[in-house]
């Protein structure tokens, strides 16, 4: 690979208008090929220098792509790791970046980068340095730099269609000129704690939490008047936020403008009195099946005040569901009772030693008759026979396990998002078409946008 520009040296609008130049091919790119488009457009910034490296200027090639033994095109030899290296030379820009996805995609080391999310611009830029791309050892950590000081990763959520919507409102910005709206405007944004870069298209007053594009709702906001202010599907806003129908925002709460993350920013979440799994989900801004699974919850269970509810990762433990005490491991209550001195009373022991968790009763009945003939008020005839049944049984109250067991063999159901496939969720689950097909009577692939499909059994 070409040495990359120092990027220090660049101005960062010189970069944002490479974002704006070539932000559609990328994101065409990632369409057709499935390459993250915050890789493809930080890959492109780095190896060309934002535009202005010579192999980029003289040649179109923007990611320093070099001959190989199968290259037949055009060629132009620069001084790279060794001196006077062969370099592919395009007609533009466009024909760089599509060799650069065939590139990738041919490769068999590159291989494994495609069974990742498309949204995990992290573990690709890993896979790439690992890969071989390129020979500098901080390559991974520039790329993922690259990709969070300019916000590159909301690429990997747009179409074509936003990006032409982020485009005709620049033009229209432009055409507004500095008037005093439009500077209050740009005043808000800059207050923003993580403002959204100029080329996303988004009005002054989304910010970004988690990593998604938010507002705040205000008195008086109703789904379809945030979904009208910001171009968005009403069915799809609904979806992003988990709004029921007839549903409505409360004031002061996040809205997002696309779908929530799988993991939090933060490790734990503890529950504060008032406090359900929805609504942890909106203000961590993590879906709320992540929520379910990473914590072994069924949908409808809500935690108790004080739980950690895990936002990253599944714990090993269960969760102390509200108005359900922790179950006790130990069961002294059978041995008490079989501790009692009197062994007179021969009719009661069915009751005294009921195990209403397993149905199993420990009976007396078949002893007591051995202690029967010993009538006299003494406690000492015989006292260590009765004792010495419980310990033979008195384990038996341990055999819960099996059913805990078996309580956990319960559906477990997925919401359909945007853009998804039958195919996408199999593998996400690791589960076959076929099972889900089966499991929720499909006759076919089809499927819609916040259906629930049982994905498995836990």
């Amino acid at each position: 690979m070409v040495s990359a520009v120092a990027m220090a040296a660049q101005p960062s609008q010189q970069i944002l208008d490479y974002i704006d130049q070539y932000k559609a091919i990328a994101v065409q790119e990632m369409i057709d090929y499935r390459i993250p488009a915050s890789i493809t457009m930080a890959q492109g910034i780095i190896e060309s220098g934002a535009g202005l490296s010579q192999l980029a200027k003289e040649s179109n090639n923007h990611f320093g792509i070099k001959c190989h033994t199968d290259w037949t095109g055009e060629k132009v030899y620069h001084d790279d790791d060794e001196k006077g290296e062969c370099f592919r030379k395009y007609d533009d820009v466009a024909q760089s970046y599509r060799d650069h996805s065939v590139f990738l995609s041919s490769k068999p080391r590159y291989a494994s980068l495609f069974e990742l999310d498309l949204d995990d611009y992290k573990g690709w830029a890993k896979g790439l340095k690992a890969a071989g791309y390129a020979t500098n050892p901080k390559y991974a950590d520039m790329l993922i730099n690259m990709i969070e000081e300019y916000q590159l990763y909301e690429l990997d959520k747009m179409t074509l269609a936003d990006v032409k919507k982020a485009d005709k409102k620049k033009d229209d910005e432009k055409k507004t000129g500095d008037n005093p709206q439009t500077v209050d405007n740009k005043n808000k944004k800059d207050d923003k704690k993580d403002a959204s870069v100029s080329w996303s298209g988004y009005a002054a007053e989304v910010y970004y939490f988690n990593r998604i594009p938010t507002v705040t709702a205000r008195e008086g906001d109703t789904p379809e008047s945030i979904a009208k202010q910001h171009h968005i599907k009403l069915n799809l806003l609904k979806d992003y936020n988990d709004i029921e129908k007839g549903g409505s925002f409360e004031p002061g709460s996040k809205i997002y403008l696309q779908p929530k993350r799988k993991k939090g920013e933060q490790k734990y979440h503890e529950v504060k009195a008032g406090e359900t799994m929805w609504s942890i989900s909106r203000d961590e801004g993590v879906r709320l099946s992540s929520l379910y699974t990473y914590n072994r919850m069924q949908p409808g269970q809500e935690p108790a005040v004080g739980e950690q509810i895990n936002l990253r990762s599944k714990r090993k433990d269960a969760v102390q569901l509200a108005g359900k005490k922790t179950p006790v491991t130990k069961q002294p209550t059978p041995k008490k009772e079989t501790e009692k001195p009197a062994p007179v009373k021969q009719e009661t022991p069915k009751e005294t030693f009921q195990d209403t968790n397993n149905d199993i009763y420990i009976d007396f009945e078949e002893e007591a008759e051995e202690v029967k003939p010993e009538t006299p008020k003494q406690e000492t005839p015989k006292p260590e026979t009765p004792k010495q049944a419980p310990q033979k049984e008195i384990e038996l109250p341990k055999s819960p396990a099996p059913e805990a067991e078996s309580a956990i063999l319960t559906e477990q159901y997925h919401t359909v998002e945007a853009k998804e496939t039958l195919y996408a969720i199999s593998k996400k689950y690791g589960v076959t078409v076929e099972d889900i097909q089966k499991w929720n009577n499909l006759a076919d692939t089809g499927i819609q946008i916040g259906q629930r499909l049982i994905v498995g059994y836990k």
